[in-house]
């Protein structure tokens, strides 16, 4: 019994202390639950192998009879144990057979691996996204103010139309220093959840889309819905970054 609960043991620890490995947010997540899974089987282990045994030296009582429960567990037990020697006996009779259906079931496995979609965090409608402004170094105060206003404009302009709610803009940024003009920070609140549909990528797309139309305008990535738009003109830019 020592034997099998220390190599249980070690092959559970095995496949759990890698996951601390794990590099970027993926990692994060799972790095808690290999240290908590790992430092419980060991405990579980010293427990099994020390306590668990004093307190069956002190508390059980030898009997050399079984009682009615376990004669019936052991009839079932023996059931069951004779149902997998038939039914093992049959598989192996049809080895053909078999490794077909195992081959269409990994072949099911991949297609299906294939097209299902996959996401380690959904997309999330909170309600507000922003628009993170940063013009050319040495851009005056004077010209972000114009290039943020007339993004503002693209919000301003369907306010009150079912989509925006109200639209705050701060030049410059929130980061920014006191010498440093060449920025601005657009805070767009979107209307109750009640009141519109759910604010996705595909809006987020054609936010960008009209970000392109003004001469000098880049478009950043877009962090919150894990999209990338990427629109490069040449002239003086100013970058555009939105997320939520």
């Amino acid at each position: 019994v020592s034997f099998a609960i220390i190599s249980t043991t070690v092959v559970l620890i095995a496949v759990f202390v890698p996951l601390i490995f794990i590099q970027g947010i993926v990692g994060k997540l799972f790095t808690e639950l290999a240290l908590t899974l790992s430092f419980s089987i060991i405990v579980s282990a010293f427990v099994a192998l020390t306590l668990s045994p004093m307190l069956a030296s002190k508390y059980l009582k030898i009997t050399h009879t079984k009682p009615n429960f376990l004669k019936k567990f052991d009839n079932y037990l023996e059931k069951f144990s004779n149902f997998y020697f038939e039914t093992l006996i049959l598989l192996l009779l049809k080895k053909k057979q078999i490794f077909i259906f195992l081959i269409g079931i990994l072949i099911s496995v991949v297609i299906l691996f294939k097209i299902t979609p996959k996401e380690l965090i959904p997309p999330e409608d909170r309600g507000v996204f922003f628009v993170i402004i940063q013009a050319p170094d040495g851009s005056g105060f004077e010209y972000t103010k114009k290039q943020s206003e007339d993004i503002e404009k693209i919000f301003t302009a369907d306010l009150g139309k079912g989509l925006y709610r109200d639209v705050l803009l701060r030049v410059p940024g929130f980061q920014s220093g006191g010498d440093q003009v060449n920025s601005g920070f657009v805070i767009v609140l979107l209307e109750n959840w009640s009141k519109r549909k759910k604010f996705s990528g595909q809006n987020l797309g054609e936010i960008f889309q009209k970000l392109s139309s003004f001469p000098g305008v880049k478009a950043g990535d877009d962090v919150w819905l894990k999209r990338s738009y990427k629109i490069h003109k040449r002239r003086k830019r100013v970058f555009c970054h939105a997320t939520g």
